[in-house]
């Protein structure tokens, strides 16, 4: 098995069908589909139920309270099978049916990691910007944060996935990323120069913005310290230009 697909879901039955929707039109079938449920009472079980039926046995689900999407995303770790891992959310789409198939052609070399571009769309899936990435690395990961990457269009090998720390509600997974390449130095990261997901704007960090913002720099404190704060404080201003345009017009 070369992926197993880890959906973190609750009360969110329209946008797992537009996932789910998504992964069917994949041209690739060497994956599993882990999707933990926290919950839902809103029919997402009729729609778990649906790709299980579609999926057979390439699918495994559980719907139970949990402490939120990194306490779900850990259960998928401690389940998946697949030699390489990978988080979506529901909502999330791929860009193309070839995009599995395209990203596990290049995996000749037996990357720890892979990790791809992006388009970032409306909550229509029209595309607002064509986001790059360039290089995964602790360097990238001190100063541009969850900019380094996206983790919906991000693999990583099962056995170097540590668990998400519960320190965090927003920015656990700068954290885990920060975990990664601190425990395995010299990780190979591989990028892929091609967009692979369509990723929405409208979840939690982008409505519980300032407080984003205000575990960002809380992490930055407890990893790397005050003076890594200071030297981040122009990329922290431009994070709240990004989301409120209208400062753009100011001279600084």
């Amino acid at each position: 098995m070369h992926l197993s697909i880890i959906i973190a879901t609750f009360n969110c039955k329209e946008q797992l069908e537009e996932t789910l929707g998504s992964l069917l039109e994949q041209d690739f079938n060497e994956y599993e589909v882990l999707i933990i449920d926290g919950g839902s009472t809103d029919g997402t079980l009729d729609t778990i139920k649906s790709i299980d039926g579609k999926l057979g046995n390439r699918v495994r689900w559980i719907s139970e309270p949990d402490d939120g999407v990194y306490s779900a995303m850990n259960k998928g770790i401690s389940k998946a099978h697949g030699r390489y891992l990978q988080f979506m959310n529901a909502g999330d789409k791929y860009t193309t049916s070839e995009v599995l198939s395209n990203v596990f052609a290049l995996a000749n070399d037996d990357p720890d990691i892979m990790f791809g571009d992006i388009y970032l769309t409306d909550e229509h899936f029209n595309t607002l910007h064509h986001v790059t990435y360039s290089e995964f690395s602790l360097k990238q990961l001190r100063c541009r944060g969850t900019a380094t990457c996206n983790h919906q269009a991000f693999f990583i090998r099962r056995e170097m996935a540590p668990m998400f720390s519960d320190i965090y509600k927003i920015k656990g997974e700068l954290n885990w990323y920060i975990d990664i390449v601190q425990q395995h130095p010299g990780i190979y990261a591989k990028h892929i120069d091609a967009p692979l997901v369509l990723y929405a704007l409208g979840g939690l960090g982008y409505k519980r913005f300032w407080s984003n913002l205000r575990e960002w720099i809380l992490l930055v404190q407890r990893r790397f310290g005050t003076s890594q704060n200071i030297q981040n404080i122009p990329r922290y201003w431009r994070f709240i230009k990004y989301r409120y345009p209208r400062l753009k017009k100011l001279p600084f």
